[in-house]
């Protein structure tokens, strides 16, 4: 093995590297599959790592953005509030319709669904004679 200098960096490196351990600058092309990149030769692999992480990011992005405007937005809650309502899930719907606060008409549906959940509460206490919980 013969040390060498990289004509790019002009460090020293092995006649046996397809590549400069330091720069990356592709001394063997043969060995490593290459691309041309203006007037330097740069690896395939060099190229790849990036791509493959702007691609991986680009994806979880793409991913996370749905997901957060489907389940984090006011409106999101506001019609999961709707839902919980026209479900008869009462107890829900006072706990959305409270975190949406004064969106559209939240207020009125939270007064609508906190007497229906007192109301259902109620209702079925009085039926399990559990007297202290019936208000």
């Amino acid at each position: 093995m013969v040390l060498i200098i990289c004509p790019e960096c002009g460090k020293e490196i092995s006649d046996q590297s397809p590549a400069c351990i330091h720069c990356g600058y592709v001394l063997h092309p043969e060995s490593l599959g290459d691309a041309t990149v203006g007037s330097k030769k740069v690896s395939v692999e060099r190229i790849r790592k990036p791509l493959i992480i702007v691609g991986t990011v680009f994806a979880i992005v793409a991913v996370a953005l749905p997901v957060y405007f489907m389940n984090f937005t006011i409106s999101a809650k506001y019609d999961k509030a709707d839902r919980a309502f026209e479900r008869g899930d009462y107890e829900k719907a006072v706990n959305y319709y409270t975190v949406v606060g004064d969106y559209k008409n939240a207020a009125t549906k939270l007064d609508e669904a906190t007497t229906l959940y007192n109301y259902t509460a109620g209702k079925s206490a009085l039926e399990n004679n559990d007297w202290l919980k019936a208000k």
